[in-house]
């Protein structure tokens, strides 16, 4: 087997063969530092940091830990130290004080398997979902607009200094997003104290496609996983659009549902649809309670 060490040797040598990073001036390499180790963190036991994501389902080479050595090899090459740690800049951090604990607890109480999708939400809008399968949609431009906290940033100017714009041009069609992943930083990123799973996501997708018939137009809708593209080492044919976000988020797992209106029909910026009650089918999850109600 490989040496971590020599693994290492054998990154840098690739890296100085094709160095990708070389044209980013200090504040562009500094972003995708904070970019790559935003996706390099986790909470691991007992609310603490540390420094995980090896096993990424789409990056059996061990994704992760070879760009990592590329940003601090390119940081060597160039005879410079690494940059002051930007608290603003890493979702992970971005919550001084925040009680990760509380999160890493209710999850240990979840009993549901992968495949499963997650909402972090508030406790008041965690339950109406629960409860009655009471959910919010959004016009697609308005998530653009929503820069409230760094996790939901995701219309950013490229390092080459191009734009990569992962949306819709119209960005006429309504959008509702979840997660594939149950860790406990995704309350701090959506300053959540509440989340459903859902267990069955078969169930859930065809009820919701039920449920957004109430609409008042025609749509054509689509649902899938994001692809997480990296802007100087992707190819940009791999954008999907609708379905494509920056790499700086890949540790979110998102799930999306899009609906895109047929003809010209006037979108509000959002309309409820109600499912009925998801109690067969998901957990409720309270930071401060149980798992679920009754428990």
């Amino acid at each position: 087997m490989v040496s971590m060490m020599s693994r290492q040797q054998l990154w840098e040598l690739q890296y100085r063969q094709k160095r990708y990073m070389q044209t980013l001036d200090r504040p562009e390499l500094d972003a995708r530092f904070h970019d790559v180790l935003n996706n390099f963190s986790n909470i691991v036991g007992d609310g603490k940091i540390g420094l995980t994501g090896f096993d990424q389902p789409e990056n059996p080479r061990l994704y992760w830990l070879e760009t990592w050595t590329h940003v601090l090899h390119e940081y060597s090459l160039r005879g410079i130290g690494l940059p002051p740690f930007d608290r603003s800049k890493a979702s992970l951090f971005g919550e001084p004080g925040y009680k990760y604990e509380l999160a890493t607890c209710a999850i240990e109480r979840v009993h549901a398997k992968r495949p499963y999708l997650a909402k972090f939400i508030s406790h008041m809008f965690a339950r109406e979902m629960f409860e009655r399968g009471r959910i919010l949609i959004r016009l697609a431009s308005e998530f653009h607009n929503l820069e409230l906290d760094v996790a939901r940033r995701d219309n950013e100017r490229d390092h080459s200094g191009s734009r990569i714009d992962f949306r819709d041009g119209r960005s006429n069609y309504l959008m509702y997003c979840m997660s594939m992943g149950l860790r406990p930083r995704l309350f701090a990123d959506f300053k959540a104290d509440a989340a459903v799973i859902i267990r069955s996501p078969g169930q859930f997708v065809e009820r919701l496609i039920q449920a957004s018939d109430a609409l008042p137009f025609e749509t054509d809708g689509e649902t899938g996983a994001v692809t997480y593209v990296d802007p100087l080492r992707d190819n940009p044919n791999r954008i999907r659009v609708g379905f494509s976000k920056r790499f700086s988020f890949a540790y979110q797992e998102e799930w999306r549902f899009i609906w895109r209106p047929r003809g010209n029909a006037v979108l509000g910026k959002e309309y409820f649809l109600e499912l009925g009650s998801l109690e067969d089918i998901a957990e409720l999850v309270m930071l401060e309670g149980t798992a679920s109600p009754g428990e």
